[in-house]
């Protein structure tokens, strides 16, 4: 008799084991799932706080640090930056590997080379990332208007020929190539005029 007590025991014993098995297996994949998801969250938090921070930087001012960013993209966007062939070479012929941002005042400006090659490195830092996807067509979106007006501006287009060129001629990647290659992809006028 009292082994039939002990079989029973026995019985309850292993169900209770091999449920509190399953309990524990189903309790660590709830807890799993829960860390995953707030993984998943935090790290759209983290884009969408990096994206805000380029944003930033591209179109507003902060602590007076982007000012020459800002100025640039109003120029170019208001089309008040051109792009031509110094004349400072020998007995006055024009020195084809020396080119000058100039305004429309006709005045040449040297350090808005400085900050057009700023400006067309955090747009290129932009295309970069939508290359390698590490933010996604909708966060692109936000900056896709800029790039676009950008790349369509006549003296950034003359720009990005010659250092094409030039790059080309000595055997090294353009600066700004991931800005090239989307507007090669996506803008006709600007593939039209890289092609000649």
């Amino acid at each position: 008799m009292f082994e039939w007590i002990k079989n029973v025991i026995e019985c309850v014993h292993e169900w209770f084991k091999w449920h509190s098995d399953v309990l524990t297996f189903f309790a660590a994949a709830i807890g799993g799932g829960f860390a995953l998801y707030q993984w998943i969250k935090q790290r759209k938090i983290r884009r969408a706080e990096f994206v805000y921070q380029l944003m930033q930087d591209l179109r507003f001012v902060r602590d007076g640090a982007n000012d020459d960013i800002l100025d640039i993209r109003y120029k170019i966007e208001y089309r008040k930056l051109d792009y031509i062939e110094r004349n400072n070479g020998k007995n006055g012929k024009s020195d084809k590997n020396k080119f000058v941002f100039r305004n429309n005042d006709g005045i040449e400006v040297d350090e808005n080379e400085m900050n057009v090659d700023k400006y067309l490195s955090l747009l290129n830092y932009i295309c970069y990332l939508r290359k390698t996807k590490a933010i996604g067509r909708n966060d692109f979106n936000i900056f896709r208007y800029t790039i676009v007006w950008t790349l369509k501006a006549c003296a950034i287009k003359k720009y990005l020929l010659f250092l094409c060129s030039w790059s080309d001629c000595n055997g090294v990647p353009c600066s700004f190539q991931y800005l090239v290659d989307y507007g090669m992809k996506n803008i006709c006028s600007f593939k039209k005029f890289m092609k000649g």
